[in-house]
Formats: C-alpha cells, structure tokens, sequence
C-alpha cells in the first residue's frame, strides 16, 4: 500500500514521437512519488494509523518508462536515487524538473494531489527484468526454444529415470528426501537431478508438494540454489511449511508475501548466515545405511514374489489369482511345495481339470445338487447298491418311527415333522422313565420337575445312608434300640470318669459299661479301651436319627409310603431321584420347541401317571406306546448311522443332530439320491 504524493495530468494519445496532438477525451493521471505505509488498528474500536513502511519512497518507475519510451523524456530518477534535502527526498526538485521535462508536452500538468491506495509493480518488474536480461535468458534451451520454435516438439537429451531401476542406479545414501516417497516420485527427484527437464502432472492428492519438497532439499543437500515459483499462493505455502517441518526454514528465503519487508529479508539473511554448520552427515550415513539394509531386504522380497518355479507359476500371480478369486472355495492338494509339477505337468493337471469341469457340466451345479451331501470318493458297484439298500431300509424306519411317534402323541402332543435327532434322543429318554413310571411314587413324580425338591431329597438319601452306615458297625452285636442311648452325655459322663481318683473312676466306668451292656446281644460288657469308639459311632448314629426325624416331612412329601423313616430302603429311594432326574431332562429338552406351553405339557403327563398308574406297567397300554417309541427309534438311529458310514457326508448330515424336520428331509435326501443313483459315479469324480 502506497501513500501518492503529486499527480502528472495527461491526455491519453499525446506524444512527442507525434507532431499532432491526437484528440481524445480521457484525462490520465499517474502518482509521481509513492510513498510505502502501512494500515494498523490497536483496540477493538481504536482508530487507523497509517505507518510510514521501511521501505524506501520511490518515484513511479512505471511513469519513468512510459515517459521515455513515448515522450524520450529521460528522469534522472530511473535507479531510484531521489535528490534528498535535510529533511528527507527533496520533493519540490524532483517537481521541478518533471514540470520542465512536460512543460512543451500539451495537456501535461503536474497536479499536488495526495492519495491512499494499492500500487502493484509486479508486471513491470517482470517486463523490465525480461527487457534488460533478453539475452541472458536466451541462452537458456528452453527459453530459447520458446522464443525461436514456437510449436515445434522440445528435445532434450538427458534421460529420464525409470522408476524399476532406481534400486541400481542410486543407493540411500545418494538420495537426500526426508519425506516418504514412492518410487514415481523418486523418479522424478532423480530424472531432475539430472539436469533433465521435466514435467510432471497429477490430479490433487497425488503427493506433488511433498515431491517438490523431496526435490528442494535434495538440490539443497547437494550444493545446488532452488527457485520456486508458483502460480497461487496456497501451493508456496504448502511447500514452505513442509520445509520448515523439516528444519530447513532458515534456508528458505521468502519472497512471496505481499507483506515483505527488506527489513525481514535482511533478517533472514543474517539468520542463514549465522546457522551452525554442525555435522550432520555422520547421522545421515547411519540412517542411509539402515534404509539401503531395508531396501535390500525388500527387494530380495520382490526378487522371490516375482521368482518363476518350476511350473511357470510365481508367487506374485498366485496372490493375483486368489484376489481375483476371493469368493470361490480353493481345492485342497496334499503338494510338498510349488516345484513339485514342472510347467508340462502343471498343463496336464489343467487339461485333467477342464475334462472334470466337462463332467460336472453334465450334472448342472454341484453344490446344491442332491448328491454332494456324499463325501464318499471311491466308488464301487457294491458300495453303490449297498448305498441304495441302506436307503431303502431307512425310508423303513421312518415310517415306523412316524406310526409310533403318532401314538405316542397321547402321552405327549409333540409335531413329528418339527423334530431333530436330539429331539428324538430326548422323545426315546423320555419314553424309557415312562416304562418305569408305575415303580415310583406319585410323590416322586409331581415333584420331578423341581430342582430344589430333588436336592433336597438328595440331602436326605445321604443322611440315610450315612445312619445305614453307622448302624452297620453295631447291628451285629446290639439292639436297635441302643440308638437311644444319648452319646453325647455318655461321652461327658466317661470324660469324667476318667478324670476322679482311681476308685471312684472305676465304679463310674462301671455304671456306664452296664448301660450299653443292657442292649449287647450277648450281655457283654465293653472294655473300656473300646468305649471311646463306641460313643463316636454311637454319636454319629444319634445325629443321623435326629436329622431323618426333622425332616422325616420331607421324605413324605417327595417318597409317599415310601419312606420309612430310619427303616426307609435309601437305595429304592436313591432309583426314585435317578428317576426324577432323568424324566425331567428328558421332558425338558423333548419339549423345548415348545416352551411356551411346556409347563401345561408337564402338568398333564405328571396328572396322567399320577391318576393311570397303572397304564404304564408292563404289558399296558402307556407302556407299549413308549416300548414300540423306543423300538421303532432304536431301528431309525441304527439305520441312518449305517447310511452315515456309507456316504461319508463331508459336513454332518442335514446339519447335524440340532437340525429340525430330520425325518422329512431324511425321506427327502435318500428319495433324491435313489432319483439321481445314475449319476453318482460321476459326482464323486466331479466333488474329489
């Protein structure tokens, strides 16, 4: 921004080079002398200051020249030397000989007008350094073809480099990019190294700016000066930031700004000259030297992707081959490694394969054809009427095990055609406690179901048990009813006893010995080194009796008549909780499509056994219905693992044994394989 002190009035058209005035209407008006300021505001809501900028006053080198090339008017002020006085540039001389310069030059006057304004010089600085150095420049090649070969093809001798050979013509150390680069763009800081002009073009985002980085700081690496010049402002920007990141801002001379003063380009002079030229070339050699270690390693890499084997293949075309091939399911070949084929049996293993794709061509889509579910490889005549024999007898058994699963829906209302093979485990699991049901107390059933019952009937069995026991060690030589006898106080009694002086202590012995003598089968009377033993099982035998007494509710509640108190039969007791067990897993998961009704389904099989008890003993009709269940599943299960053997299913069979409708899709698959058993020869050789 300049400051324009004193205005030259003209005509447009005027000219000493014309004798005559050329008529014309527009008045030009050219500053004379301008002086460089600045605009600058304080506070918010503080005035504008104009401040005088450092650098110097200049008369408009612009009007000097149009002055001498149209008026052969020549200024003495053509260096930008102005005539000063003490306090300053002498502005009434350097009026003063303006005004005699234009004095016979009709229209011309100089006005003392002042104005505030933008000024650029940009353009005649350009003109002016291409007029005076016009032939300097030309001896530049591609100045000079651009002058003397308008149109014509630039030739240039120098040879660009081929990214492929980088690797053999530069090692790290001879290449000074510190920013990432990709073997293009190495390329290019080369192929430029190397005098060679170029251009290169890339959309945005192409990484141009960090290549011109590369490039400077390589040039600057190897003793050379750089010029970079650019159209916007914003691509300047960018490349000086990069190389200021770098740590090489104090090499960078900025003269793009607008802003610019000669005081800061002084600055930045004093600045470059005063770096410390510490050495750094050690450090550099070490990190070249890792990075050629790398790029060795890496090309040996590419060297072994890019190896030919023995079979014409590498591993570069392989990786090719399967990401061009992600959706398909690779064959599985039990090779060695890849020179197992040379490239002629490599060939024949291709022309084998186009002969198979022929076959399976003959059977339409393998992998939704019936047969594929057959993983057998080998076939044989016998294998393949085995095969059909085998599915014969399982369409059989089916049809069996849907009559008996159809009888079976009066004991439990279940949908033959939803169920797995665990369903029918569960169903046959189910039908054998069903078989047993009349041996167990109604008790027991109606409380099947709940865990917490039968853990406590657990507990029970096991207290039962443990008095069974104890019992055991004395039945043999006392009456039942020594178990009335309070251990716990005969204990005290004998502790005591042991303690009182000699006398005393043997009569109180005595009084014990002949209360447990009283239940001895034999009227015996202990030795007192065998009293101790006999209180510890006497005492575990009145813990145990205690417990059953307390809790003799629970045994009637969960075993009816069945329990007996001390004299129950733990181990019938024992079957029943088996029993219960066992009947509610099997409901549970015969039943678990069906949960949200599975409580009713619960509640009127227990009502069924609990009321017809008497239908499910041997011989009945509840207990045939679960015998023929059990029958006709035994038959199915035995057939379709004999069908598994034979075709060797790749995959579990139908899904597995979770997989619902197991008997229609089994009648489906065999029907399907019985259909197409013309064709399975040639399936096995297509699927091996």
């Amino acid at each position: 921004m300049f400051l324009f002190f004193k205005f030259l009035r003209y005509v447009r058209g005027n000219s000493r080079l014309r004798k005559e005035a050329v008529d014309s209407d527009t008045i030009l008006k050219a500053p004379l002398l301008l002086v460089p300021i600045t605009l600058k505001r304080g506070a918010v809501g503080a005035g504008i200051r104009l401040v005088r900028h450092d650098d110097d006053t200049i008369f408009n080198p612009t009007l000097l020249q149009k002055l001498a090339i149209d008026f052969e008017i020549q200024l003495p002020f053509v260096d930008g030397q102005l005539p000063t006085d003490e306090k300053g540039v002498d502005v009434d001389l350097i009026l003063q000989k303006v005004r005699m310069e234009v004095a016979e030059l009709k229209g011309f006057e100089v006005r003392p007008d002042c104005y505030l304004g933008n000024f650029s010089f940009t353009k005649y600085v350009m003109w002016k350094d291409l007029n005076n150095r016009v032939n300097d420049l030309s001896q530049s090649r591609v100045v000079n073809h651009l002058i003397n070969y308008k149109g014509q093809a630039f030739s240039d001798d120098a040879k660009a480099v081929d990214p492929k050979e980088l690797d053999d013509l530069y090692t790290p150390n001879s290449l000074f990019t510190p920013l990432i680069a990709d073997s293009s763009q190495l390329a290019v800081v080369c192929t430029a190294s190397n005098a060679k002009n170029i251009v290169v073009e890339g959309p945005p985002g192409t990484g141009k700016s960090q290549t011109i980085t590369n490039m400077i700081a390589h040039f600057l690496a190897s003793g050379k000066t750089v010029l970079f010049v650019a159209e916007k402002m914003a691509a300047l920007e960018v490349v000086h930031k990069r190389l200021s990141s770098l740590g090489l801002a104090e090499f960078c001379l900025e003269l793009h700004s607008s802003k610019a003063k000669k005081s800061e380009i002084s600055k930045e002079f004093v600045n470059t000259l005063n770096i410390s030229h510490a050495d750094v070339h050690s450090d550099w050699a070490i990190e070249a030297e890792k990075l050629g270690v790398l790029r060795s390693q890496l090309s040996d890499l590419v060297k072994v992707v890019h190896r030919e084997h023995r079979n014409g293949l590498s591993v570069y075309g392989a990786m090719g081959t399967c990401i061009a091939n992600t959706h398909k399911v690779p064959a599985s070949f039990q090779w060695i490694d890849a020179d197992t084929h040379s490239a002629q049996e490599l060939g024949e293993l291709t022309d084998l394969v186009a002969e198979m794709a022929a076959l399976a061509g003959q059977l339409g889509i393998i992998v939704d054809h019936p047969l594929s579910e057959i993983g057998q490889t080998q076939w044989t005549p016998s294998w393949h009427d085995a095969l059909m024999a085998q599915c014969d007898s399982l369409v059989g058994s089916i049809s069996k095990l849907q009559n008996a699963l159809n009888a079976f829906h009066k004991l439990t209302p279940i949908d033959p055609t939803a169920l797995s093979l665990f369903d029918l485990a569960a169903l046959d699991r189910l039908a054998a406690t069903l078989m047993q049901a009349c041996e167990v107390p109604a008790q027991s059933v109606s409380h099947a179901h709940l865990k917490e019952a039968r853990q406590r009937l657990q507990l029970l069995i096991s207290h039962g048990r443990a008095r069974n026991e104890a019992w055991s060690g004395l039945s043999d030589q006392y009456l039942s009813d020594v178990s009335n006898l309070n251990a716990q106080d005969l204990q005290i009694q004998w502790r005591s006893a042991n303690q009182e002086w000699m006398l005393k202590s043997w009569f109180s012995k005595r009084k014990i010995t002949t209360q447990i003598k009283a239940f001895h089968l034999q009227g015996t009377r202990l030795d007192s080194g065998d009293v101790d033993r006999f209180l510890l099982v006497l005492k575990k035998l009145n813990e145990e009796d205690q417990y059953l007494a307390e809790h003799k509710e629970v045994g009637r509640e969960l075993l009816g008549l069945a329990y007996s108190g001390i004299s129950s039969n733990w181990e019938s007791a024992e079957a029943h909780l088996q029993w219960m067990e066992s009947f509610s897993q099997a409901f549970s998961d015969a039943c678990q499509t069906r949960s949200e009704d599975i409580s009713q389904l619960r509640s009127q099989l227990k009502n069924l056994i609990c009321e017809q008890s008497e239908m499910f003993s041997a011989g009945s009709a509840y207990f045939n219905l679960a015998a023929n269940l059990r029958s006709a599943y035994s038959e199915f299960i035995s057939e379709w693992h004999a069908l598994t053997n034979l075709s060797l299913p790749r995959t579990p069979l139908l899904g597995g044994e979770r997989s619902p409708g197991i008997l229609i899709s089994a009648t489906s698959i065999v029907n399907a394989w019985r259909q197409e058993k013309n064709k399975l020869g040639l399936t096995q050789g297509a699927c091996e």
